[in-house]
């Protein structure tokens, strides 16, 4: 049971031109939504968030933008009708990922920044959280002395909860304090030589952390978890409802050129 992760940039949305034809590979009902945004960067993102989603699927399933249906949950998280995959999606900072799961197990994604940390302003900026970790989780978080360390700390720990809802299903409405996370650490971003195929470029040689495990009301839980820094700032966890095991994720990248290229 592999955990693919597809990451693609969205770095060349921003010339009006591209976004306008990009936008036109997408079901009409899409566009809509998607130019409804107030600001341009959430409609940037809304774009590459629906032009991936579609992208992957009609890969994975040999279906046509057109024939491809979803359907979403009570909370929003959307799922292929009549097919095995199962996918998650997230978007950070001029990124949008989504990892799959091929044979329908449920799987989280989330992309978190260290530098949001920034906009709080204080020292003390974990207290406004205490609400949404687990005492332990928050125990922990206190006794951390070094500042930058509790920064990198913490946003791990902010893409672990949010993963295991999306996983969940249930988003941010769950009740985010009846579980934990243990061997929580920092992580470093480490340049990898990348692999071009296809239009692709496979991050084989990136190290994920899975040493992370999970309780669920002090109960051990099976969940694959894995974390690992995509940049500098940027980190990615995900959380697969299967037993953890040895194989990582194979994080791809997917340039917006080769999915234009292929709905074209």
């Amino acid at each position: 049971m592999i955990c693919l992760s597809l990451l693609f940039h969205i770095c060349d949305t921003n010339h009006r031109g591209q976004f306008e034809t990009a936008l036109r590979l997408l079901p009409f009902e899409s566009q809509t939504r998607i130019i409804s945004k107030k600001f341009s960067k959430d409609a940037q993102t809304a774009l590459a968030n629906q032009l991936l989603q579609r992208y992957i699927c009609c890969c994975l399933t040999g279906k046509t933008i057109r024939d491809l249906q979803f359907t979403t949950n009570e909370y929003g998280k959307p799922r292929l009708v009549d097919s095995d995959v199962a996918f998650s999606m997230s978007n950070q900072r001029g990124y949008t990922s989504m990892v799959v799961s091929l044979i329908g197990i449920e799987v989280g994604v989330d992309l978190a920044s260290t530098d949001d940390v920034n906009q709080f302003g204080d020292d003390d900026y974990i207290k406004h959280f205490r609400d949404i970790f687990h005492p332990k989780e928050f125990e922990y978080l206190e006794s951390i002395k070094d500042e930058r360390t509790r920064r990198d700390v913490f946003t791990h720990f902010w893409a672990l909860k949010e993963s295991y809802t999306k996983l969940l299903g249930v988003g941010l409405n769950g009740d985010l304090t009846s579980y934990w996370f243990s061997n929580v650490e920092p992580l470093y971003y480490t340049e990898q030589a990348d692999e071009n195929s296809e239009g692709l470029i496979i991050h084989s040689r990136i190290k994920w952390d899975n040493q992370i495990s999970l309780r669920v009301f002090d109960n051990l839980e099976k969940t694959s978890i894995f974390s690992t820094m995509i940049d500098n700032q940027v980190v990615v966890s995900i959380c697969q409802d299967a037993p953890t095991h040895d194989t990582s994720p194979l994080l791809i990248e997917v340039p917006l050129k080769t999915i234009m290229d292929f709905f074209q």
